[in-house]
């Protein structure tokens, strides 16, 4: 949001990058709404640096829910895949939630091609479009169904679209 940036830059707030947060020692970091991965947590810790977590609540409960989905599909040698656009602050966040191991795809035809276990959980960007996520989870049926068989596979897709955005 370009708007609110020019705002809290004209309250002195920077935007840094993960080496800047490595070198900053007891500074007030602020975390913004499409949250963080836990090293940048740490990171702010390990310096006695201040953070102001100003991450959305629904993107907070996300990345819980992709947490505990990873840690059962663990067991089961299943993914949690992401829909959204790669190199996003929130897909960041959220992947890193899981040790960077999500499948992360963008397009159809990205998903077209992969090579899915047979136990996968699906979560999208909360703030991808709604109708291109329903097309996501058609085709990502199909993949597995090509890949496992019709009855050979577990496909568990999260509610992810944030509500207000998809309204906007």
């Amino acid at each position: 949001n370009e708007e609110e940036n020019r705002r809290l830059k004209g309250l002195g707030v920077r935007s840094i990058d993960e080496t800047f947060l490595m070198n900053l020692k007891q500074g007030k970091v602020l975390f913004r709404a499409h949250g963080e991965p836990p090293k940048s947590y740490r990171t702010a810790c390990r310096n006695n640096s201040t953070v102001v977590d100003a991450t959305c609540p629904v993107v907070k409960k996300l990345q819980a829910s992709v947490l505990k989905s990873y840690n059962d599909l663990r067991k089961r040698c299943g993914a949690v895949l992401i829909f959204g656009r790669q190199g996003h602050p929130e897909v960041i966040g959220l992947n890193g939630q899981i040790n960077d191991e999500a499948i992360v795809v963008s397009t159809i035809e990205e998903i077209k091609t992969l090579d899915l276990p047979a136990a996968v959980s699906m979560f999208a960007q909360t703030t991808m479009g709604t109708e291109d996520y329903r097309n996501a989870q058609v085709v990502v049926r199909q993949r597995l169904t090509e890949l496992h068989g019709e009855q050979n596979f577990e496909l568990k897709v999260a509610n992810s679209i944030c509500g207000q955005v998809s309204g906007r």
